[in-house]
């Protein structure tokens, strides 16, 4: 299980293209300076990135935040989803929206780290990551203009607890992680001053946000059928616990750091 690559992953801009156009306009890219000044920030990006993502493991953050993913999507598999949702700390009015169910994840996160008393980057990262994710989700969901809003909920937490919608939730969260942890060090290493065209207008910045997501997405691919196999495999044999949460995790952040590295020449 988890060792099968998604065939040949759709072709997307290499790694050093969608830094080029955060680093410098367009038109530029092609002197001597932007064009090494390019490689050097991919390449010092993704190498914070990946010492980065090797740190943020033995903290157990980002373990925890998935492991709460995980919570969620099996909730409506229990004999009670709202006591389920309780035993996480997540306490829903009777009438409650999508709105109110993201608040309380994001309020049970933070209270987490507060007891443990550390919160890395990459912790905030994935919370941002997991609450951007189930966002877009609860939006992509067809909903009842007649039905209570606690019973969209429940369908919605029900379809995410499907294999195949957990699969893509997964590919979506780790995604959103990667997107903003190279977002972050990409731009921790372009600073002010520090070169005439690093950087170029709000057209350039918007246009790189844009080919982060899809470089990211596509890079992420190889977690869907990983996750997916998993959760079913896991929840049936044993049940799935913070430990085991954590060792996917561990397994699925070298998977992605080797996706990533090869995404630099565009293989």
């Amino acid at each position: 299980m988890g060792h099968t690559r998604l065939g040949k992953i759709p072709t997307t801009r290499r790694w050093r293209d969608v830094v080029a156009i955060f680093a410098a306009a367009r038109g530029d890219i092609g002197s001597s300076e932007s064009s090494n000044e390019v490689p050097r920030l991919a390449a010092s990006t993704m190498d914070a990135a990946a010492s980065a993502l090797k740190a943020g493991l033995k903290d157990g953050g980002i373990a925890h935040v998935f492991f709460i993913l995980t919570q969620l999507a099996l909730s409506t598999r229990r004999p009670s989803s709202d006591e389920a949702l309780r035993a996480l700390g997540i306490n829903l009015p009777p009438q409650a929206s999508h709105l109110d169910l993201t608040s309380e994840i994001h309020r049970v996160i933070d209270e987490h780290f507060l007891r443990v008393g550390k919160k890395s980057d990459l912790a905030e990262m994935a919370q941002l990551a997991l609450g951007e994710t189930l966002t877009a989700f609860f939006r992509s969901q067809p909903g009842d203009l007649f039905a209570p809003s606690a019973a969209q909920i429940q369908r919605d937490l029900h379809q995410l607890g499907t294999q195949k919608t957990f699969g893509e939730i997964s590919r979506g969260f780790f995604s959103g992680l990667m997107s903003r942890m190279l977002g972050f060090y990409l731009s921790k290493f372009v600073l002010p001053g520090e070169g005439q065209r690093l950087i170029g207008g709000a057209n350039d910045l918007t246009r790189f946000n844009a080919e982060l997501r899809i470089h990211t997405f596509q890079r992420a691919a190889i977690i869907h059928e990983f996750a997916e196999k998993w959760f079913s495999k896991t929840e049936f044999e044993k049940g799935i616990d913070p430990t085991n949460a954590r060792r996917f995790v561990s397994y699925a952040c070298k998977k992605i750091e080797i996706e990533f590295l090869r995404g630099m020449d565009g293989k």
